[in-house]
């Protein structure tokens, strides 16, 4: 019999698992982080919560393996469209969450690969539980997901599933969702600050979300000032991450025994794994607040005038997604 690994990644204490298994789901881990441009060899040289991440994960895994249960993951994504058009097209999906979707439902064909009971990947959409906050209306969080949940039967990406916030209530009220998971599982926006003030993860988390928040409100209030607008994407910026972190607590609650994933570039050791949808110059891009350009290196994310600055078509493949295409690139199609 093997030891367990400790939060420090050295074994200790006796488990029912043999070598063989253990190798089987650190090799299953290793899938996971290489979607992720990661690796275990690469964390084993990191701190103690990087070392503990690698435990967890691993006992995840090996205790779906022991059950010959799929190893499940959460990602808390596809929440909605940026409503600032100047990144965006529409508030509909396009090609690059198509691509994103692809990408999810290949990782869990890739640990399919290293082991028969596979994975599957609970996608928790949240556009729902902070749209009040960036202004994106409950119609167009509706048809967004309704057209996610299409893009997913049509392709036949049986190894995804979408959890929302209409899945948890029982109740038609939008708002009083939003009040209720605020009210049970959120923090003080007080303590949000104090958090984004002391702890190094959170601090980054407010300044990749701020980033976007000032975009978007900047497109919605041109005539403002800078200095008002900075202040005011501060302050829902906070917001958002109280929203954030109170639907993370939410579905941890519900789906205890997963993976974490996350679209953010979270630090080595936070608890999540992070995970690139779509190629991009930024580790922030994700396809609801951005578009699809294709050049001759392949498809990558970028804003919406950026695509039309390089002098880029709009066009739609053969699914009918939306992107953008170089002259080049169409010329040759």
């Amino acid at each position: 019999m093997l030891e367990k690994l400790s939060s420090t990644g050295e074994f200790v204490g006796n488990n029912n698992y043999s070598q063989q298994q253990v190798e089987q789901a650190r090799e299953v881990l290793n899938t996971i982080l290489s979607f992720s441009q990661s690796s275990l060899d690469k964390i084993e040289f990191y701190n103690g919560d990087a070392k503990k991440d690698i435990t967890n994960n691993t006992s995840i895994i090996l205790e779906a393996m022991s059950s010959n249960s799929p190893i499940e993951m959460l990602l808390p994504a596809f929440p909605a469209k940026s409503p600032n058009r100047n990144k965006t097209i529409s508030h509909l999906p396009d090609l690059g969450e198509y691509l994103g979707l692809k990408r999810l439902n290949l990782l869990c064909e890739e640990i399919l690969y290293k082991y028969d009971g596979g994975a599957q990947i609970t996608i928790c959409s949240d556009g729902r539980v902070f749209g009040d906050i960036v202004n994106v209306s409950d119609t167009m969080v509706n048809e967004y997901n309704a057209s996610i949940r299409q893009m997913i039967d049509k392709h036949n990406f049986t190894n995804l599933k979408i959890f929302t916030l209409d899945d948890h209530f029982d109740i038609k009220d939008f708002q009083k969702m939003r009040d209720d998971l605020r009210k049970k599982y959120g923090q003080s926006l007080d303590t949000i600050r104090q958090q984004v003030l002391s702890d190094k993860h959170e601090k980054s988390l407010f300044n990749g979300l701020h980033k976007f928040v000032f975009e978007d409100i900047i497109f919605g209030y041109g005539d403002a000032s800078r200095n008002k607008i900075r202040k005011l994407s501060k302050e829902i910026t906070y917001q958002v991450i109280q929203s954030s972190h109170a639907w993370s607590s939410l579905v941890a609650s519900i789906f205890p025994k997963t993976i974490r994933l996350s679209i953010h570039p979270y630090a080595i050791g936070s608890g999540k794994i992070s995970i690139s949808l779509v190629p991009s110059a930024s580790r922030w891009a994700t396809p609801w607040h951005n578009v699809v350009l294709k050049d001759k290196l392949g498809y990558r994310l970028v804003k919406k005038h950026e695509a039309i600055e390089e002098g880029a078509q709009l066009i739609e493949d053969e699914y009918g997604y939306k992107y953008f295409a170089c002259q080049t690139i169409i010329a040759t199609q």
